[in-house]
Order: structure tokens, then C-alpha cells, then sequence
């Protein structure tokens, strides 16, 4: 017992100094630095072009939650007093006036028209654009797309452009006032009409009741790569975080169906994609080459040459003795001679007697039975 403890003993010993002694090999041969890794956009914030903006106000006390549908007032919660909805999303004809009295009750709500929606409308979508148009109507609002807008109203377009400290409105988005019926626009109570560059307006805001209403195009000002520039960030906050009271903080937006990043943005991010997609596109080139048919002039298949007679006799006479097998050539040899019809006595009696007993023939005696039964076969 105290044998079979010292041998455990001094194999964990050796173990240890083996271990201790590749640990200062480490350690006094390799350097260990840190290493900068640069990663691209999340996920996340690529599929949602209100992230940031979603981040500073939540950082701000304003909670944000996005959806990628509208479902209805009632599937807001309550602290949310704030809604960005994208206009094709809601259907104006059922949900036009709930909206409008959640505003009068004290929401702020920012409807963005998206322009393929209202310029390029579906079959489908073309009676609730003429139903959203009425209920611009009832604010005193029209809108003018690209079409309706006459060249002569933009003489300097190639120069002025839409410059600082102007924000990034939607370029081919613009309201115009009705004359009739209109309301007057008072600033001092939120009211809010900005123009481009151009002088065409491209925001309005409007106070109902205890909250506020906007209409605008696309939202660019408030997109994650716009946000950098101040009169994008002064409009945005302005809008959101700086309209939403303390009872009801948090805001809700309805971004539309743009669809989250795949397969392949995921792998990206998580490394180099070079190295498989190289790969795999090298078997498949290999799989195609393996299964692509020759062409150009045939070639003849080379005839296989054989040995002589002799020699694949000699060949299959090896391979019969490795295993024992020569009375496969007795009762081939037997065989064909009866099937002839020669009755040759001695020469094929004791043959037949030796493999009818079933046991071994020595090497001898068969060398001998195998030389009568060809001889008798070459004289018939």
C-alpha cells in the first residue's frame, strides 16, 4: 500500500514541476497585449433608424418602446403621452378620430407620411389615402408632393439647396395651408410652421385641446446618422422629450416595416466573413469541377493488357493455396470429365473417394491427383 502512494505521490509531483516549468516557459516567451477590435453598427441599431434617438431620450427620463405595427390607442400603456406613427400603418377611416381626441386629452403625436405611400399608393392603400387626405383637411393642411410643385418655385435649387441651419427635412415632402376655414397659428401656444431653404413648408405643428399634433414627411432629423448636426437634435428633442409632460413621460414609436438585420449581418458582426465565404466558394468550384463532364476531342480508353495464360493460372493457383482451396480444381476437373462422358478408373476413382471422405488431402497427393486429372483431360 505504501509502495503503490509513493509511486501517486511522485507522479503528481513530477506533474506539478512539468506544469510549473512550462508556466515560466510561457510567461518569459510570449507577451500578452490587448488588442483593438473594431465592430460595425449593432444589429439593432442598422434595422431601427430611430435607435439613438430612442437612447438619448430614454437617458433623459423619456422610457421609449418601438413597434413595428400599429395596433391601436389602446395598446398604448399609460405612462406613454408621446406617439410617432407612420402614416401608412393606420387605417384613417376607423382610427382618425380616436387620434385626434387622445391629442385634445393631452397626447403629442407626430404622424410621418412616408412618400412612396402617399405618391405610388396600391390599390389597396388608395381609399385610406383619400381618407387621411380628408383628415388633413380638417386641420387646414394639404399636402404637395413633387408633382404638384412647379419648377418656378425653386429658381435657385441647384444653388442654395437645403443648407444650415436648416434640419433634414424630407426633400420630396411639403404642406401648403388651406385658405378656407383655416386656423390661426399662434406660436405662444406650440404652434409650429417651419420651412427649407426653399421657403416650401415642411412641418407643421398644431396645439388641440391640451396636446399637439405634428405632420411631416419622413422623419430624417430624427434618423441615427442625422443626429449629430444641432438643428437636427434641437427639432427632434423638441418634438419628443421637450413636449412630453411628467405624468405621462414615455413615448411610443411606430417605425414602420423596415425588417431587422439577417443571417449574414449577424455573422459579420460576430467576425471576419472572408475566410468561409473563400471557402465555401472554393468546394463549390471543386464540387462543380468533380461533376462537369470532359470535352474536346475523345480520347479511346487504353485496353487493359492481361498476363499470359500461365501466369494468371500460376496467379489463381497462389491465391488457392493461401486458403487451402485445391479441391475447388479436383471437383472442376471431375466435373467436366464426367460431363464428357470418360470413365477413366483409377484416375478419377481415388479423386472422388478423397473428397467424398472430406478430410484433408496433404500437398502432396493432390499435386498428384490434379497432374492425372489434366493429363486426362488433354487426351480427350
Amino acid at each position: 500500500m505504501s509502495n503503490t502512494g509513493s509511486k501517486a505521490g511522485g507522479f503528481f509531483a513530477a506533474a506539478v514541476v512539468i506544469l510549473a516549468a512550462l508556466a515560466v516557459f510561457l510567461v518569459s516567451r510570449f507577451e500578452v497585449y490587448e488588442r483593438t477590435v473594431r465592430e460595425g453598427p449593432s444589429a439593432e441599431l442598422q434595422s431601427n433608424t430611430f435607435y439613438v434617438l430612442g437612447e438619448w431620450l430614454s437617458q433623459n427620463g423619456h422610457p421609449v418602446r418601438f413597434s413595428p405595427r400599429w395596433a391601436g390607442i389602446k395598446n398604448l400603456v399609460p405612462q406613454e403621452g408621446g406617439l410617432l406613427l407612420t402614416a401608412s400603418l393606420v387605417n384613417w377611416d376607423q382610427e382618425g378620430e380616436s387620434l385626434l381626441s387622445w391629442v385634445r386629452e393631452g397626447g403629442v403625436l407626430v404622424i410621418s407620411v412616408d412618400p412612396s405611400w402617399y405618391t405610388e399608393p396600391s390599390s389597396q392603400d388608395f381609399l385610406n389615402l383619400v381618407i387621411f387626405d380628408t383628415f388633413l383637411e380638417g386641420l387646414g393642411l394639404r399636402i404637395r408632393g413633387p408633382g404638384m410643385m412647379d419648377d418656378e418655385e425653386h429658381p435657385a435649387e441647384s444653388e442654395a439647396g437645403n443648407v444650415a441651419p436648416f434640419p433634414d427635412y424630407d426633400p420630396g415632402f411639403s404642406l401648403a395651408l388651406l385658405e378656407e376655414g383655416t386656423r390661426e397659428f399662434r406660436p405662444d401656444q406650440g404652434d409650429l410652421i417651419l420651412r427649407d431653404g426653399w421657403g416650401d413648408i415642411c412641418l407643421v405643428r398644431m396645439a388641440l385641446g391640451k396636446g399637439r399634433l405634428t405632420v411631416t414627411g419622413s422623419c430624417h432629423f430624427m434618423y441615427n446618422e442625422y443626429l449629430d448636426d444641432d438643428p437636427n437634435a434641437r427639432l427632434s428633442w423638441e418634438l419628443t422629450g421637450a413636449s412630453l409632460g411628467a405624468e405621462k413621460p414615455a413615448m411610443l414609436f411606430v417605425r414602420g416595416r423596415r425588417a431587422a438585420a439577417g443571417l449574414w449581418q449577424t455573422l459579420r458582426e460576430r467576425g471576419n466573413l472572408l475566410p468561409p465565404v473563400v471557402s465555401i466558394l472554393v468546394l463549390t468550384l471543386i464540387g462543380f469541377w468533380t461533376v462537369i463532364p470532359g470535352f474536346g476531342v475523345r480520347r479511346e480508353p487504353r485496353a487493359l493488357t492481361g498476363g499470359t495464360i500461365g501466369g494468371r493460372f500460376t496467379a489463381e493457383a497462389r491465391f488457392f493455396r493461401r486458403y487451402g482451396a485445391y479441391r475447388v480444381y479436383l471437383e472442376a476437373y471431375l466435373r467436366e470429365l464426367r460431363r464428357r462422358g470418360q470413365d477413366l478408373g483409377p484416375e478419377t476413382e481415388e479423386p472422388e473417394a478423397a473428397l467424398a471422405a472430406g478430410k484433408p488431402i496433404n500437398s502432396r497427393k493432390m499435386a498428384v491427383y490434379l497432374k492425372n486429372l489434366m493429363s486426362a483431360l488433354e487426351r480427350i
